[in-house]
């Protein structure tokens, strides 16, 4: 192990929320499900748990891996912009989401809706209809 470059590095941005999630292959599944996620890179370890992985959402990335007793499962809140918010929002559904806010306009300027995973995270999903900060 000298210093090497780390899998896919090339492909994140600056900021890459991480999830420790019990069954996080199921996590991983929905977010393929849910949001057109694919797998950039994925270790398991030997009795099949995700040890690591990183999974691509539109231009970003995901960090995840297995909950255990160092790294504890905490749900979050992410924001996530879509081409269209009402498609991804019934798409999340599908893939076992629950509603939290049906799409609506808002008036800063995007039509969001919100959804929450079955391990507590809140997924905001919007769409711009117009320039936010002009």
């Amino acid at each position: 192990m000298g210093r090497e470059p780390i899998v896919a590095q090339d492909r994140l941005n600056t900021i890459t929320i991480s999830f420790a999630l019990p069954d996080a292959a199921r996590f991983i599944d929905f977010a393929k499900r849910a949001f057109n996620g694919r797998e950039i890179v994925r270790y398991d370890s030997a009795e099949g748990k995700v040890m690591h992985a990183k999974i691509g959402i539109g231009d970003s990335a995901l960090g995840v891996g297995e909950a255990n007793d160092r790294w504890h499962s905490k749900p979050t809140m992410i924001y996530v912009y879509v081409q269209d918010c009402d498609a991804v929002y019934r798409q999340a559904l599908r893939a076992g989401a629950k509603s939290i806010l049906e799409p609506k306009d808002q008036p800063y300027g995007d039509r969001q809706g919100g959804l929450e995973d079955e391990w507590g995270n809140q997924w905001f999903i919007a769409t711009p209809f117009r320039a936010n900060y002009t």
